[in-house]
């Protein structure tokens, strides 16, 4: 999936959410709970152990009433991947990739009127495409000489599943709406054979409204 469909989808997301937004606030109004909803798109890149890649991520956060400086909603991000350091993969593998859908829960805590501190929960779905190098020898029905080979490439594509901790920096002034930028650590956990964990750094920058 490239940048664009990455931005298309979060977008589409944001207008899904703004639509229920709109019965969240006026609910809001009658049991005095909740104060803003704020959405927030960003576009992110990050560094870990064993790989590096970037996307896209939406989030919103329907302010608390009552504890103003503290809000809570959902996030979804999608990535691409690359593992070009530090995955330990056999010999005949020559790449391995993934992509991920990550749907989750976000709380933030503003630490004063510019910084906010957000801790995210996230469900890992996507899939794994595996491409390892075979060889098929070329005649098999020769009775002298020597065997000859051809290198070949084999490609299998598989599901997996996980999870995301991240602990994010983000600047976010107290506007209705603006640029925001910030970064992060996260760990994540996966099924995969492969690439089972990883412990990373992100930076990200978009705008909220």
């Amino acid at each position: 999936m490239k940048s664009n469909q990455f931005i298309f989808v979060i977008v589409l997301f944001s207008l899904i959410v703004n639509f229920k937004k709109i019965k969240a606030e006026n609910d809001s109004a009658s049991n005095n709970l909740f104060r803003r909803y704020t959405n927030t798109i960003v576009v992110n890149w990050y560094t870990a152990i064993k790989s590096r890649g970037g996307g896209a991520k939406y989030s919103g956060v329907l302010m608390l009433k009552q504890y103003p400086n503290i809000g809570i909603g959902p996030s979804i991000f999608f990535e691409n991947n690359k593992f070009e350091i530090n995955l330990p993969v056999p010999q005949d593998v020559k790449s391995v990739s993934f992509k991920f859908t990550t749907p989750g829960l976000n709380a933030q805590i503003r630490v004063n009127k510019s910084l906010c501190a957000q801790i995210g929960l996230y469900a890992l779905i996507g899939s794994q495409k595996i491409t390892s190098i075979y060889y098929q020898r070329t005649n098999p029905n020769t009775l002298f000489g020597p065997a000859l080979y051809e290198q070949k490439e084999k490609t299998v594509k598989e599901s997996i599943y996980g999870g995301q901790i991240e602990q994010n920096i983000l600047y976010h002034p107290q506007k209705k709406a603006g640029i925001t930028f910030g970064f992060g650590l996260f760990e994540r956990f996966i099924n995969s054979s492969y690439y089972n964990s990883d412990f990373g750094l992100k930076v990200f920058g978009g705008f909220y409204f």
